[in-house]
């Protein structure tokens, strides 16, 4: 207990609730989660709001009545809209700890309104008086705002139905981004987008302030609109909140407050834990990059995993693995190359054979970087033939009826098609477009908004057919089809630059500039153990993402459990 107490520092002379001594013992076991800082700051605002954090400190808070400028206009609605802890539209019903009060919020400050003065006037604006807009809100929700992007003048505020409001006041946006709160720290305005409130002896700011931020959700819920959600006076007016005295109101804050700082810090220190991270990721990934041969490789490649709970700080780390082995694959950098193996000009020169396009030979300028002695850049139209694919009509149900696949965009989310969502009969095939494409095919997409980002690349284990927004390669050599799938997927972000994009944002792939395009050709003994070597560290990936899944999920499951406990 007597760490717990140096712990707790400034709090030593406030009585906390057994909720609270738990929350704050738990605190770096609840950041550990992803996401759960976030989660941190509601469990312990929502906490607080019910009285939960803080023991009770006995007597009521009084209750001044108001002046009759508040309640102007339209009359409070007298629809009941419960909130979460301690707000709610009409006085629902709301578990109310022992010494609080359920009071409409108009009785303990009063309800102002806010306006712009005209733009047609210059002389109303940039005068110095401190005007809040929705962009000062949302910079300074939860916070005191003491400047302003823009000011107004005297006149402005003569001119207009703008009101100049006292320091503490606390200003709820309404309209547009409803939800943003904050206190005035000295004199100000603000624009029509808000409701201010001016409390009263029994009412501190903060308090206010921080249950709005508590009631973020409920405010939304509060909101009505099609297009454009408002909070309207109606519903404003009739704001009920939970009232505890205002010492105990005092106590709130500070303890809430503590509670915020200290998250502040969890975010710095995972800020600066991603940072190293980074670091270390990048340096790693680096040094992969820049191996000079398959011994290097190996050796960067330990320490990869080696760090690998430090380097899966940062996000898609594995992804950037992934992409990395393929990288290093086409480059010839991940398996020695062997005397013995037959070099690739020969393999090129047979597919050239069988091929009957005629395309011309890579120019150094179009390599876009260079390769080992035994390997050859080819073009992928070089490696066999292409085929297009199309779309049976609609309107004949026995097109539509039959065993055969029928490959779209969608089902190209794997590396290996052996179905497909929809299929057609051999009829179909008959009397339409459409061809019987053979097993070992590649398949690629050519048309559609998955191409402003992804290429995406399989391999048939089955005849299928495709539409018109995709090719198939019928390879004229088919023992490089497993080393071409993964030389293609490794040639995403060079294929992505061949995109064009239309005015209207289509996205497609010319057949010329695919069949044209550079592809790292090496030996067919050595594609047999690039492909071996891939695979193998792929399958380490997903060990490690398994990992790192298995620890998120471990530590969200802790996480939630002991909230479920505090919220219990």
């Amino acid at each position: 207990m007597k760490g717990k107490r140096k712990q707790l520092g400034l709090f030593e002379r406030r009585e906390l609730t057994p909720e609270a001594e738990r929350l704050l013992s738990n605190l770096d076991t609840l950041a550990d989660a992803p996401g759960s800082v976030a989660q941190l700051r509601r469990v312990v605002l929502h906490l607080a709001f019910q009285g939960r954090l803080t023991s009770r400190t006995g007597g009521r808070s009084a209750i001044p009545r108001v002046s009759e400028e508040a309640t102007r206009g339209r009359a409070a609605t007298s629809e009941i809209i419960p909130g979460v802890s301690a707000l709610s539209v009409g006085p629902a019903e709301m578990k109310t700890p022992d010494g609080w009060q359920c009071v409409p919020l108009t009785s303990v400050a009063t309800l102002e309104s806010g306006h712009t003065p005209s733009r047609n006037h210059p002389e109303y604006w940039d005068g110095g008086v401190p005007w809040i807009g929705i962009r000062d809100a949302r910079k300074h929700n939860g916070k005191e705002i003491f400047d302003t992007e823009q000011t107004v003048s005297e006149l402005g505020i003569e001119n207009s139905s703008a009101r100049l409001l006292p320091k503490g006041t606390v200003c709820l946006s309404r309209t547009a981004s409803v939800g943003y709160v904050t206190i005035m720290g000295r004199s100000m305005a603000t624009s029509q987008d808000f409701v201010n409130w001016v409390c009263s002896d029994a009412l501190l700011p903060k308090f206010l302030m921080y249950l709005f931020v508590c009631e973020h959700e409920s405010l939304r819920r509060f909101s009505k609109g099609a297009v454009h959600q408002t909070i309207y006076f109606p519903e404003v007016k009739a704001f009920h909140i939970l009232l505890p005295p205002v010492e105990e109101q005092e106590n709130i804050i500070a303890v809430v407050e503590h509670f915020l700082r200290r998250c502040d810090d969890l975010d710095a220190r995972q800020a600066k834990q991603r940072e190293t991270a980074a670091r270390l990721n990048k340096a790693a990934l680096d040094a992969l990059t820049s191996a000079e041969g398959p011994e290097d490789v190996v050796a960067s490649w330990r320490r990869v995993v080696a760090n690998f709970a430090l380097l899966t700080d940062v996000p898609g780390t594995v992804k950037m693995l992934r992409e990395l082995v393929l990288e290093l694959a086409v480059r010839g950098q991940l398996v020695p190359q062997a005397v013995g193996d037959e070099p690739a000009s020969v393999l090129a020169g047979k597919m050239a054979g069988a091929n009957p396009t005629a395309l011309p030979p890579v120019k150094e300028s179009e390599q876009p970087y260079s390769l080992p002695e035994s390997w050859r850049w080819v073009r992928l139209g070089m490696c066999g033939g292409f085929m297009g694919g199309g779309t049976p009509s609609k309107s004949t149900p026995s097109f539509w009826a039959g065993p055969i696949p029928w490959v779209s965009p969608k089902d190209m989310k794997r590396p290996y098609i052996e179905d497909a969502e929809d299929h057609i009969s051999q009829e179909a095939i008959e009397h339409s477009s459409v061809k019987l494409i053979p097993s070992g095919a590649l398949l690629f997409v050519v048309r559609g908004m998955i191409l402003a980002h992804s290429f995406p690349v399989a391999l048939t284990t089955r005849s299928v057919t495709i539409n018109q927004d995709m090719k198939a390669l019928v390879l004229a050599a088919p023992a490089v089809a497993e080393y071409l799938l993964r030389a293609c997927q490794a040639s995403r972000k060079r294929m992505l630059l061949r995109v064009e994009r239309s005015s209207h944002g289509t996205c497609r792939l010319d057949s010329e500039e695919v069949a044209r395009f550079p592809i790292p050709l090496p030996p067919l003994a050595e594609q047999k153990r690039i492909v071996a070597k891939v695979d193998h560290l792929m399958s380490l990936c997903d060990t490690l993402e398994e990992k790192l899944r298995r620890a998120e999920e471990g530590a969200r499951k802790l996480a939630d459990a002991l909230v479920a406990e505090l919220l219990a």
